[in-house]
């Protein structure tokens, strides 16, 4: 299960000395927690939550800033996916359209 401690520690603007310093660690250590190179064991884990005033559960979910974030980008991948399908489906019904009226696009265009 991954830990979400980079996030809550930048969502709190806390440095990785200052939760180093409050965790009584070494920032080398934070940075491996944080790359998952390491991982705290459960007396960390509640160490680190009381230094970012978290409940130790909330380490192993994302924070609420990186959820809508995440959301933002999905909806603009959508948005661009619904887009490009929708493009492509109307090109289909123009070519389906001249292709069902020979010479209908050409003769509208005259008679406007």
């Amino acid at each position: 299960m991954p830990l979400y401690l980079k996030p809550h520690r930048e969502e709190q603007e806390v440095t990785q000395a200052v939760l180093a310093r409050r965790v009584g660690v070494s920032v080398g250590t934070v940075r491996r927690w944080e790359s998952g190179a390491r991982t705290p064991g459960a007396d960390d884990i509640e160490k680190i939550a009381r230094a970012l005033a978290l409940h130790p559960g909330d380490l192993f979910l994302p924070p609420a800033s990186l959820l809508a974030a995440i959301r933002e980008r999905q909806a603009a991948q959508l948005a661009r996916e619904m887009t490009d399908e929708l493009a492509a489906i109307w090109l289909e019904v123009g070519h389906t359209l001249s292709r069902a009226t020979p010479g209908g696009a050409r003769r509208r265009r005259r008679g406007n």
